[in-house]
């Protein structure tokens, strides 16, 4: 794609970004789909988050993809969100309107359609979390979309772990339980936090979900932190250009991450 004054902007803002596999998913859409838009990466920190989103909007940014530390500040920073990031209180993704940036989780759609194609299913099952930030909020939500059963939280800080508790029982008609350390007894475990909070022992479950998609090495059976960043990331080039990923785009460019993170 030849780069002119016509090309529009989008980009993911957060710190750190350096890591990050967004730019190489969102530039392959737009070669597969011939958009005339380049995608970059902006390490932004907290204090600076504010304005640099007022300096997006001015210089005409159609779209960002909002990571740590950032989603909570980027709910508030919106002329408005949508009903599930509104839910989650949490925005990963903000779209340029006239009015200002409108706020979107894409996150949740990422996690259900990682279950979807892993085959695993929700529907009546009891979950174990660990992690009440951003991305356990999604998860949440997202399990509860699902039908799971029940939903023990596991959070270092308990207030966090009650708010996402209430979230959930404002909108959902879900069991929840707020544990010291993560639940056992559960069917499946989601890991939906830092590796310095996943516990050493992992056994008696019958799926593990990571959201991260650098998995530590002592998970191996641990799935879904690939496909949650590449259908988050289909649903956010569809949001900002208003256009279909084809499937078999979304599968290409999803082995292609896989290979790339076994190497």
């Amino acid at each position: 794609m030849e780069i002119s004054g016509r090309t529009k902007v989008m980009g993911i803002i957060g710190s750190p970004v350096a890591h990050s596999l967004s730019p190489y998913i969102q530039n392959h859409f737009a070669r597969h789909l011939d958009g005339d838009i380049v995608y970059a990466g902006f390490d932004v920190g907290a204090g600076d988050f504010a304005a640099a989103i007022k300096g997006a909007e001015a210089l005409g940014i159609i779209g960002l993809s909002v990571t740590t530390p950032h989603k909570a500040a980027a709910a508030k920073l919106a002329v408005s969100v949508d009903a599930l990031a509104k839910q989650a209180d949490a925005v990963n993704l903000l779209k340029l309107t006239d009015d200002g940036y409108v706020g979107y989780n894409t996150d949740i759609y990422g996690v259900q359609k990682a279950f979807e194609h892993g085959g695993i299913a929700v529907a009546g099952k009891t979950v174990a979390l660990i992690g009440a930030g951003g991305a356990g909020r999604a998860c949440a939500i997202a399990m509860a979309r699902m039908g799971a059963k029940k939903i023990f939280i596991a959070n270092r800080t308990y207030k966090k772990a009650e708010y996402l508790a209430k979230i959930l029982a404002t909108h959902y008609n879900i069991d929840t339980e707020i544990c010291r350390h993560h639940q056992r007894g559960a069917d499946m475990l989601i890991l939906a936090t830092t590796p310095d909070y996943i516990p050493s022992v992992l056994e008696g479950f019958a799926a593990i979900f990571d959201v991260n998609y650098h998995p530590p090495s002592r998970i191996p059976r641990a799935f879904g932190g690939a496909e949650m960043l590449v259908y988050q990331a289909a649903k956010t080039y569809e949001i900002i250009l208003g256009v279909t990923v084809p499937v078999k785009i979304i599968d290409n460019i999803l082995n292609e991450i896989k290979g790339r993170l076994l190497c």
